[in-house]
């Protein structure tokens, strides 16, 4: 069976030291369920969920440079109440009242599908590169088809999902995909957007958190390759605290909710350009929908 959350309970997750032992624990655990073959039990999977990665900084301070380690420490994990409100707008779009095939391109230990409203009848994907993580997600949820790999080496049918939920790891560094134009894979974030336009049926939705600069970079290039086949339907900027309490870091992050047009289109909407903003004599670029 799957783990689901109980929605009526906030989940604490408690101080640096509580969360480095439930990441032990829930380590231990999933290598000890692998080596007997077994299913997790309901109890197991409350342990396994509390996994939150290793990249709060002081989290990496307890580490103590362990190597065993050393391959998981940029994970990071979405705060359950910015879950929560995404299915609130999925919900109020009229999700949930047929069945839906999701895709979750980063899903981490699967929050999100851990999340989701108990109406929702749903067909899952689960992507995650790290193969621990990846071991963990599918104890939580055996009824998903988990892959545990790169989102660009994961074949799937195109035009084929309803909806794409993630929180999608952003940064400057890119993906080898010929598939996609260059401009399209310079950066992780704008690779994650690309593809999954391809994977969304026609009116498919796209709800993704995803960082600042996907709407704030000055080059607009990819912004205009997005609107040709996506509606921006609403965003929202999280305060930079958003993810403190559980990723221990703080980083300015967008929620993004988009539409699979069912043509594509040249106009040039309001959202692909941005402006200068100054503020204390510092200069930056912001988003015209933002301005």
């Amino acid at each position: 069976m799957d783990f689901y959350f109980n929605n009526t309970q906030a989940l604490d997750l408690g101080s640096p030291a509580k969360k480095y032992t439930n990441n032990l624990q829930a380590i231990r655990l999933a290598k000890e369920i692998a080596s007997l073959g077994r299913a997790a039990s309901p109890d197991e999977q409350s342990i396994l969920s509390r996994y939150v990665g290793w990249g709060d900084s002081a989290l990496l301070r307890l580490l103590n440079g362990s190597k065993e380690l050393s391959q998981l420490l940029n994970a990071h994990y979405t705060a359950l109440p910015v879950i929560g409100a995404i299915w609130d707008a999925l919900t109020f779009m009229g999700f949930g009242a047929q069945p839906v095939r999701i895709i979750d391109p980063s899903a981490g230990v699967g929050h999100f599908k851990s999340l989701m409203p108990t109406t929702f009848s749903a067909d899952w994907a689960e992507v995650e590169l790290d193969s621990l993580t990846a071991d963990i997600l599918k104890l939580l949820h055996p009824e998903s088809k988990v892959f545990a790999d790169g989102y660009e080496r994961v074949d799937f049918p195109r035009n084929w999902f309803d909806l794409a939920i993630s929180n999608v790891p952003f940064g400057d560094y890119g993906v080898v995909k010929r598939e996609l134009p260059s401009f399209l894979r310079k950066s992780i974030h704008d690779f994650f957007f690309a593809k999954t336009v391809s994977l969304l049926r026609l009116g498919g939705v796209l709800a993704f958190i995803t960082s600042r600069f996907t709407l704030d970079k000055k080059d607009s290039s990819v912004r205009a390759w997005l609107a040709r086949h996506l509606d921006l339907l609403a965003t929202m900027r999280l305060p930079n605290n958003a993810f403190k309490e559980n990723a221990g870091t703080e980083v300015v992050t967008d929620v993004l909710f988009m539409r699979k047009r069912f043509e594509e289109t040249k106009d040039v909407p309001l959202w692909v350009e941005t402006e200068f903003f100054s503020q204390n004599y510092r200069q930056t670029s912001v988003n015209r929908y933002f301005m």
